[in-house]
């Protein structure tokens, strides 16, 4: 095979191809990720593989081949032979067999190397006998794989992925030195082992095993560089024609200023004036499709977008990505190309589609007649921008920027015939579309299934902001408000909204009567935060404009959803556009009786004062002075000088075709015995990813907030209803899922799926069930297998909470007698175990937060009673602390603290052991290196991180 020809059919996020090989059940998944992506780093980022155009697999003199450098020896030991393959130069997925030459199974035969290497492989059995666990195993388990444990020029050149204070005090590094501190195994040069080989072998336990080499990952090559994508072409460039609007709101912004008043003033003023800075220049368009390729799900295998992604469920992506479908080679590629035609490929006929193409060529062309309508419905626009169909060297389609570009404006003369265009000539039309079909060599043919049936275009929405102004409540002598922003409305262009109302419409009105195909707006209801400002007494500002206007869709307040009844379903998408607009603030209530203010005077050195000063004396000053710093105090005042409200294409009508609606397709797989669930009650919008681009608030004089209390730069757009529709969707595919693969679902938005039976979707890892949906009902209480004999009450306390739990949501230990009305969250724990022995953590409220876990760390904080993990040792911890962590990838791929537990045993210079609420255990040992730091523990495909420690 020549150089070149060997094209690596893998993302370019080395975490989603460790994903991917983990995700087979296989020796992967018993090797922590982080360990298998240094390796990778070393063995795999050669400039050629980065640039498959120039890449061939091709064996060095040490027989070496492959990203992960797997010599001849080593494959056929690993390997059965029945899945041995002359695999040199094949990349590609080959049926039952594992090549060194496709990453995904490199992966996965380089991790059966680092098993073999601390004789954990069954070489006879072809099956492992534990996985890697270890500071120790990671050590040795490289340094054998790599052939060495001294340092070198290609390990010396390492030093820069590592931080100065990993790298050892000579200045280099070895091949397992390399690997133990970048996996976060190795905290420090001290903790690494000797550069020698010594004697070690992996523990021995037992593991979950269910590789089969014959179900492998299929995903077509994901590339990123591309002037643009197919599915939004023209970004930012919407055609306007005034689509239908569907009202909902963002969360009210406040303003938030830190005044200082004086205990001896009867009166104070409340002041809040500043500008506000209201930031929607950016944000996430979620749950609908993804076309930015410097968002990691991009790259993700189909099946994961389709399930998180509704277009690329509904529509699909084959033909619609900037590369060529390749004819299938095997049964496997065919099912590949099949699933990801997506559903309404399947479903609708053959004629149909092509009724729609050229529709679409029509639209493009401006020659579009409503009156010849193949959609039922009004499309989105009547004009199309002039779409590239795809590329034609001659002979065949390919790659984008490559050969002759074709456009919907040159199909206009080639369009495919039509039989029922002949209705009495069939004849003629069988020689048209034989004509049709050798023209120009096969090109419009073979170019035809590229040609899209529905818009590609953005849509225009926009934000309504009404001003806060008029006569407020006063709780003093008199107010004032007067509140200007720099207008009244700005424009939002949004991706996919178009092409989700073309593509849900024309699916329901082929799958239900013609009877039902009038509009019918679902009924949801919505829940919301109260208004905030009537229960913080004096110091938050009672607006005069609460609700913007009557209507039929209630809007809370503040625009701040209930987490109790609604669940806010986010992913990460293309970015929505829009301005940035100020609002220049100006909110005064004045003669508000100061509800610190007394009364109390005392005579001394100083003369007759009011108690609160302190009279001290400094010769330096010239005696006795009075310091009356203990007289004053210090208040943030809040102001809500605005209200906006969205107006976003198409929501109502996505919602009418797919749930809750008598021609909503998604419904028609629902049984309806069952009773409903929240999301067929209550509306929940789907949101952009946390950490992704958002809305943002800013306060020039203190701080802006979103909704209640959160922070200005958390804000979210609320996309109205596409969480319920998420949860709509892929209630759908858990049913169908094992009708068609055998296989159970595994959800990915967990929120959806509160009540029904674990068996139909659990699923199994090599660690236990984490990470599961549902919880099973009524299982017992499993006890702790060691007694409990804590030297610290709150340790005893949290024992026997934690020995009472049973199994609930997402498989996790967290139903408690105790709490049989809610989920029993990490951080309750936390609460009860300390407020039982004699702590003062506030009783969690729905306005506190204190449940949340940075809120509860702040809480400590505040109270000067927490430790911070990386600057203190394991001599610093007493069992009866609680602990926080970093458990990542956190759910949404979130990056906070995000888990709490109680420690329950310190065992010095080896570690500690936790009792924990809502995980999938309820003890785990923490280790610490030979220093005491504390060591990142992995399970599965997260990694656990100590960050800190709250004091009693």
């Amino acid at each position: 095979m020549a150089a070149g020809n060997c094209i690596a059919p893998r993302p370019e996020n080395i975490d989603i191809l460790i994903k991917q090989a983990q995700a087979r059940g296989g020796a992967a998944a018993l090797v922590p990720a982080k360990v298998l992506k240094a390796i990778y780093i070393i063995e795999g980022m050669d400039p050629g593989y980065i640039d498959p155009d120039k890449y061939t697999c091709k064996k060095n003199s040490a027989t070496a081949l492959g990203l992960m450098q797997i010599v001849d020896e080593e494959y056929k030991k690993l390997v059965p032979q029945n899945q041995q393959i002359s695999d040199e130069h094949v990349c590609q997925v080959v049926d039952c067999k594992l090549s060194r030459c496709n990453p995904i199974d490199a992966i996965e035969i380089s991790a059966r190397a680092l098993l073999d290497k601390i004789f954990l492989w069954n070489q006879i059995k072809d099956e492992p006998f534990g996985k890697i666990t270890t500071k120790e195993d990671v050590f040795y388990a490289a340094c054998r794989y790599y052939g060495s444990f001294t340092p070198d020029n290609l390990t010396n050149n390492l030093t820069d992925w590592l931080s100065p204070n990993k790298i050892p005090p000579d200045g280099q590094l070895s091949y397992c030195e390399f690997v133990c501190a970048y996996s976060g195994f190795c905290s420090s040069p001290s903790s690494y082992p000797p550069r020698t080989d010594a004697p070690h072998s992996g523990r021995r336990s037992s593991v979950k095993w269910k590789f089969d080499a014959c179900t492998q990952s299929t995903v077509s090559p994901t590339p990123i560089n591309f002037t643009y994508h197919p599915l939004r072409p023209f970004p930012n460039q919407p055609i306007t024609e005034n689509p239908p609007l569907t009202e909902y709101c963002a969360m009210r912004p406040t303003a938030v200023q830190q005044n200082q008043f004086d205990v001896r003033d009867k009166l104070i003023n409340l002041k809040a004036q500043g500008n506000l800075t209201q930031d929607f220049s950016q944000f996430i368009t979620p749950l609908l499709s993804i076309t930015d390729p410097s968002k990691p799900d991009y790259s993700l295998p189909f099946n994961d977008k389709a399930q998180r992604y509704l277009l690329d469920y509904l529509e699909g992506r084959a033909y619609y990505e900037p590369f060529p479908e390749t004819a299938p080679k095997n049964q496997t590629e065919t099912a590949d190309l099949f699933n990801r035609l997506g559903v309404f490929r399947k479903l609708a006929p053959q004629s149909y589609q092509d009724e729609l193409k050229i529709a679409v060529i029509d639209r493009a062309n401006k020659k579009f007649d409503p009156s010849n309508n193949p959609y039922g419905f009004q499309p989105a626009s009547k004009e199309l921008h002039n779409y590239v169909v795809g590329y034609w060297d001659g002979q065949k389609v390919t790659n984008q920027g490559k050969g002759q570009k074709v456009t919907l404006k040159d199909f206009f003369d080639h369009k495919k015939p039509l039989a029922k265009d002949y209705p009495n000539d069939q004849n003629l039309y069988q020689n048209l579309y034989q004509s049709w079909l050798e023209t120009d060599n096969g090109k419009w043919y073979q170019l035809w299934p590229y040609v899209p049936m529905f818009t590609r275009e953005d849509t225009k929405g926009y934000i309504e902001i009404v001003d806060s102004n008029g006569q407020p409540s006063c709780p003093g002598s008199s107010c004032l408000e007067n509140n200007t922003s720099t207008t009244n409305k700005i424009e939002v262009i949004h991706p996919h909204l178009a092409r989700a109302y073309e593509v849900s419409t024309a699916l329901s009105y082929l799958l239900t009567p013609q009877s039902l195909h009038l509009d019918q707006p679902p009924k949801l209801q919505n829940e919301w935060t109260p208004k905030a400002w009537e229960d913080e007494g004096i110091w938050w500002l009672d607006p005069s404009y609460q609700k913007p206007h009557s209507s039929e869709y209630d809007t809370g307040p503040m625009c701040d959803i209930d987490p109790e009844y609604i669940s806010l379903i986010s992913s990460s998408g293309d970015k929505a556009t829009d301005g940035i607009f100020s609002t220049s603030v100006n909110r005064q209530d004045l003669g508000v009786p100061n509800p610190k203010h007394y009364r109390c005077s005392e005579t001394d050195s100083c003369g007759t004062h009011h108690c609160c000063a302190v009279c001290k004396y400094n010769p330096s000053q010239g005696g006795y002075f009075l310091d009356e710093s203990s007289c004053y105090y210090y208040q943030d005042i809040r102001a809500n000088p605005n209200y906006l409200i969205t107006y976003t294409p198409f929501l109502t009508q996505i919602m009418t075709s797919l749930s809750q609606g008598p021609r909503a397709i998604f419904d028609l797989f629902q049984p309806r015995s069952e009773a409903k669930e929240k999301y067929e009650i209550y509306d929940w919008p789907g949101v952009g990813n946390a950490g992704e681009e958002s809305p943002q608030y800013s306060f020039s004089q203190g701080q802006a907030e979103a909704g209640y209390r959160k922070p200005g730069d958390s804000q979210s757009y609320y996309y109205r209803y596409l969480g319920s529709i998420q949860c709509a969707k892929e209630t759908v595919m858990s049913i169908l899922q094992p009708f068609i693969t055998g296989q159970a679902y595994e959800p990915y938005a967990l929120e959806c799926f509160p009540s029904h039976d674990i068996g139909s979707l659990a699923r199994s890892t090599t660690t236990g069930p984490i990470n599961l949906p549902r919880g099973i009902p009524g299982e017992a209480a499993t006890e702790l297998e060691f007694s409990n004999t804590s030297s610290s009450p709150i340790a005893r306390t949290a024992y026997e909470i934690v020995n009472s739990l049973t199994r609930g949501t997402w498989n996790y230990w967290n139903v408690s007698p105790a709490h049989p009305y809610a989920l029993y969250w990490c951080t309750w724990l936390v609460v009860d175990a300390f407020n039982a022995n004699g702590g003062s953590i506030p009783e969690p409220t729905r306005t506190n937060g204190i449940l949340y876990t940075p809120t509860m760390v702040a809480w400590f904080q505040n109270q000067g009673k927490y430790l911070d993990a990386n600057t203190i040792t394991l001599n610093q911890v007493q069992p009866g602390y609680a602990v926080f962590f970093k458990v990542l990838p956190g759910h949404d791929n979130e990056n906070r603290l995000n888990h709490a537990a109680i420690v329950y045993e310190v065992i010095p210079g080896q570690g500690f052991r936790t009792v924990e609420s809502n995980a999938g255990y309820k003890t785990m040992f923490y280790p610490v290196d030979d220093n005491g730091h504390f060591i990142p523990v992995s399970i599965g495909d997260k990694t656990i991180t100590v960050e800190g420690f709250g004091v009693p």
